[in-house]
């Protein structure tokens, strides 16, 4: 941790995007990687960041706190010790979260919102989860009041999604590179369009789709 102090990236105003990238190694812990990404915390101006191959089993404590104001996109890829997704919702102009190959996630809950909302966040890309079996969120209009768009790939075991919130304009899963399901806006015909194959079918039950959107289509 004191090595990685030595970079300063504190004091690092102009810096704009990072990415932290590991490669793996005999050596290497998850104690190892917690105490080098805690002690690589970024300056307050940072507005893109990249976490990739870190071992760590629990994110750094500025992370999950509103000290990243300005921090507009963020990638979490092969974070394969994660179990729990760090609090995002407390950055308050988040517009992208990319979210891939974190294999031990099974399940996205309120640990993932915490008490807040995502009161800037447009897109959320989910990539690659192997293992993730159910997104949950009550009152998804609350908690994502400007999400536009959701983009969800390759997620097999994936069995339970939230209710989509009103403010979606598209949505597309996934699965072999092939389309699942496909919610799309047309501003021309002020209308919705839904492209379903017939294994997704059981998505649509209950309160998956808002009424907004089933007017719309």
């Amino acid at each position: 941790k004191e090595e990685a102090q030595k970079a300063q990236l504190q004091r690092k105003e102009f810096v704009k995007a990072l990415k932290f990238e590991w490669e793996a190694t005999l050596e290497d812990t998850s104690v190892s990687h917690e105490q080098v990404l805690e002690g690589l915390q970024p300056h307050c101006n940072i507005e893109e960041m990249h976490i990739r191959r870190y071992q760590g089993t629990s994110s750094p404590s500025w992370l999950e706190c509103s000290l990243l104001v300005k921090l507009r996109y963020i990638c979490l890829t092969n974070c394969w010790n994660w179990t729990v997704l760090p609090q995002l919702a407390q950055l308050p102009r988040l517009k992208v979260v990319h979210i891939k190959e974190l294999s031990s996630i099974s399940r996205i809950d309120d640990r993932f919102y915490g008490s807040r909302v995502f009161q800037s966040l447009e897109k959320i890309v989910l990539d690659d989860m192997q293992n993730l079996v159910e997104w949950t969120a009550e009152s998804t209009d609350v908690i994502f009041p400007v999400l536009q768009e959701i983009i969800i790939i390759n997620c097999p075991k994936l069995e339970k999604l939230p209710q989509v919130p009103s403010s979606v304009k598209t949505m597309t899963i996934k699965k072999c590179n092939s389309s699942y399901l496909t919610l799309s806006y047309s501003s021309k015909l002020k209308s919705y369009s839904l492209e379903i194959s017939g294994d997704a079918v059981h998505l649509l039950r209950g309160d998956f789709l808002h009424q907004d959107h089933i007017k719309a289509i």
